[in-house]
């Protein structure tokens, strides 16, 4: 007879990811490096340390579209496909900005690319630079 270990299921009524690291979508040089998938963010330091950021564990949305480090801040910049943004600070903490999404002005919301500096995250969009 043969005894298999499993590793611990969480409890009822919690959640756990199944997520996909093979289509990674964009990499950003931060405090550590940042990868960003459709279904969340994920992050290597020199340590080789891993960490893992989704809906499940403190982000606010999902579909992963850009990503953008301010240096200044040392907080990473999320865009989601609708528009939807995050900002996730070193600690893992993440707070959601949802003003683009949200806006009834009409017109193409979807951000396009992520410039960082000193604080201010500019943003390309179908609207223009926000």
């Amino acid at each position: 007879m043969h005894a298999y270990a499993q590793s611990a299921l969480p409890a009822i009524g919690y959640w756990r990811d199944h997520l996909s690291y093979s289509d990674v979508r964009q990499l950003q040089a931060g405090d550590k490096l940042y990868a960003a998938t459709e279904t969340h963010v994920f992050s290597i330091d020199t340590d080789k340390e891993y960490s893992s950021y989704s809906k499940v564990n403190g982000l606010h949305d999902i579909g992963v579209k850009k990503i953008g480090w301010d240096i200044s801040t040392e907080q990473l910049l999320i865009a989601y496909q609708n528009s939807n943004l995050d900002v996730l600070n070193t600690k893992g903490n993440s707070i959601s900005i949802s003003d683009i999404l949200t806006t009834s002005y009409p017109g193409n919301k979807s951000i396009r690319n992520i410039y960082c500096n000193n604080g201010i995250g500019y943003l390309s969009t179908g609207l223009g630079i926000i």
